[in-house]
């Protein structure tokens, strides 16, 4: 909106991780595909926590080659969560006036080196009994356990997002930064903490059930780049 003056039609957002799983994610995971049939649907459910725009955002299942990016991409682990909480953002924004656009639409997949580890990814994994086996077994982290320093110091992530306005031009915003599953997670944690201890008065909300985007606005992005996480737009 603020480039072109127009709607925001779609946003697809590709990941890049590279890093070890922390055994408090693997037991979530765990835990969800384990609280009954019910609960499963649910997760399933791509408007779970509400949506604004498009009525159709199913999740991505499949492997398929993004030229917008020059790769390969599979199905990505986290879309489930996130991608449902980008769409309640949505709702939120919409409902306060200040919608993304009629049409929008968001989606989320992991960027991966070749066809082949995109095809493998897109399709059967380990259940989570067999997950919960290499646990027990010492193959996969417990929860509490986690990388070494050594690891997580070599790890990062970058997100790609790819903004399309409702001309079909487009903006492209790359995140980054270091270790996702510990290090800048707890950034966003603490910064967030830190922006409703000192600045509540300033946010855009005092309350709700609400997401950080909607919560915070601009003023979190303006905090996560003073501790090292990297926000450029192209």
């Amino acid at each position: 909106k603020k480039r072109y003056g127009q709607a925001t039609r779609s946003v697809a957002t590709y990941a890049k991780l590279r890093g070890m799983l922390a055994g408090g994610t693997i037991a979530s995971g765990i835990a969800m595909e384990t609280m009954g049939p019910e609960v499963l649907a649910q997760t399933k459910d791509p408007f779970l926590l509400g949506s604004a725009g498009s009525p159709h955002q199913p999740d991505i299942t499949a492997a398929q080659f993004v030229p917008e990016i020059d790769s390969w991409t599979a199905p990505f682990m986290m879309a489930p969560i996130n991608t449902r909480v980008v769409r309640r953002s949505a709702m939120l924004h919409a409902d306060a006036g200040v919608p993304y656009g009629p049409d929008f639409a968001y989606s989320e997949s992991c960027a991966v080196p070749n066809e082949k580890t995109a095809q493998r990814l897109a399709g059967p994994q380990l259940d989570a009994a067999a997950r919960q086996v290499a646990v027990e077994k010492g193959a996969l982290f417990k929860p509490g356990e986690g990388p070494p320093a050594d690891v997580r110091a070599k790890s990062s992530f970058e997100f790609t997002l790819i903004g399309t306005a409702a001309d079909s031009r487009t903006v492209t915003v790359v995140v980054s930064g270091g270790d996702p599953g510990y290090d800048e997670t707890s950034k966003m944690v603490a910064e967030s903490g830190l922006l409703l201890a000192f600045r509540r008065a300033s946010l855009p909300v005092t309350g709700g059930v609400v997401t950080p985007a909607f919560a915070f606005g601009p003023a979190i992005i303006d905090r996560l780049r003073e501790v090292g996480l990297k926000f450029l737009i192209k």
